[in-house]
């Protein structure tokens, strides 16, 4: 069993032990755990670092629900340690001296283990040092007596009274320089890596869920970032094709339902069921109350079971606009299970090399605009019945893009030489 951990500045690359048993990860953020809650190889999951200011941060609740479904969650370094502060009541381990001064009270505020960074390509490059390895380079500076108590406390004061993106170790203390965000992140995978192949111990709480994190599991934005390259064409290429969306798109949202209950559906929006019972009826040439009721009783029914079956209808109209967030993974491996699976890849895989060669090239919103009527309507003429409204957005969003900017760009690369 391997470990999944998110780790970035705190342990660069190349810092990193050349260990297999571990799948590395960027900084954990908002949604970064549920695809791999339903992974059930995965045991055990080490959080390090984590985005927090420009990207929504990991919620407490993804990592409870990790921890009721038996899964080990360890934690310190750097957001790891103040998650795992919080709750570690709560069955979350918590490794390191960060973890513990955060879990003790000694430190309170997130800023202290806050960096500025470069992205994953130079290597999450640090800009800025973490008021913790500020402290313990202070700390380590005045046990070899280079600096008085006094200094000391000076050093820490100048520091904290700066904004976290400015914070420098001093020129004169790098010599005694401690990077307690690494020597942590290490004792976390050490740790982390220990647990693999052994069985967590079952809470003895239960999550309680709420709107808000129906909305968060489900949410499409985090869920379509996390996607790979080839899923991410995969998507392009099924959604070109509009009769095969049609045909994958609506048994994928029922079995996916079904297997996750409840909790796989996004909150609907309240419907106003007049104007569809009106319309409903029309279309039978029913017009007035007294015709109503003779067609309800010739159907042993009633208006309460009408509504309920035109709430159903409304259900499903909305969530063919508006997939689930775990709709998108599910799709591009329902493509490659297809029959024509390996020739969708194989297009897929040309997307990509094509990209790859176009990225001095970026289509401006007026070679959108140019082209999309044309475009999009090759596009539905493959279509034997355009079973949607004339609203263009409702339109792209029933084949699954979410704006004509989105499906123009993607036509260009297929179809644009």
């Amino acid at each position: 069993m391997v470990v999944h951990a998110f780790v970035g500045p705190s342990l660069k690359p190349g810092q990193r032990p050349a260990e297999g048993s571990i799948v590395w990860l960027p900084p954990v953020s908002q949604g970064d755990l549920l695809p791999l809650l339903d992974d059930p190889s995965v045991g055990v999951i080490a959080i390090v670092d984590g985005y927090f200011e420009s990207v929504p941060a990991v919620l407490h609740k993804e990592i409870l629900l990790a921890i009721e479904r038996g899964v080990h969650v360890v934690g310190g370094g750097s957001m790891g340690a103040l998650r795992a502060a919080e709750l570690h009541p709560f069955g979350m381990i918590g490794v390191g001296r960060i973890f513990e001064d955060f879990a003790s009270g000694r430190l309170v505020d997130d800023d202290e283990v806050a960096v500025l960074h470069g992205p994953a390509e130079t290597g999450y490059v640090a800009l800025s040092d973490a008021m913790v390895d500020i402290r313990a380079t202070v700390a380590a500076a005045l046990a070899a007596g280079a600096i008085d108590s006094e200094g000391a406390l000076e050093h820490v004061r100048r520091a904290k009274a700066l904004f976290y993106k400015e914070r420098r170790i001093p020129g004169e203390l790098r010599a005694f320089r401690v990077e307690q965000k690494r020597l942590d992140a290490g004792a976390v995978l050490e740790h982390a890596l220990g647990l693999a192949g052994t069985k967590a111990e079952a809470p003895s709480w239960h999550l309680q869920w709420t709107d808000v994190f129906e909305e968060v599991m489900n949410e499409e934005r985090t869920w379509r970032a996390r996607l790979s390259p080839l899923d991410g064409a995969l998507l392009d290429i099924v959604r070109l094709h509009p009769r095969l969306w049609l045909e994958l798109r609506d048994p994928l949202l029922f079995a996916g339902l079904a297997r996750r209950g409840h909790r796989g559906v996004i909150p609907l929006p309240a419907i106003d069921l007049d104007p569809l019972r009106s319309e409903f009826l029309a279309a039978r040439s029913v017009h007035d109350p007294e015709t109503e009721t003779r067609w309800l009783d010739g159907r042993q029914a009633d208006r309460g079971m009408l509504d309920r079956h035109l709430q159903d209808g409304d259900a499903l109209a909305w969530l063919r606009l508006h997939p689930p967030g775990w709709f998108w993974q599910a799709m591009a491996e329902r493509v490659k299970l297809h029959a024509d699976g390996p020739q969708m890849i194989e297009m897929a895989h040309t997307l990509l090399r094509r990209q790859s060669k176009e990225t001095d090239r970026d289509w401006s919103p007026e070679e959108f605009g140019t082209c999309f009527e044309v475009i999009w309507s090759d596009y539905i003429s493959t279509v034997d019945e355009f079973p949607c409204d004339s609203m263009e957005n409702h339109a792209l969003r029933y084949f699954g893009w979410r704006n004509r900017e989105e499906f123009s760009r993607a036509y260009l690369s297929v179809f644009v030489s």
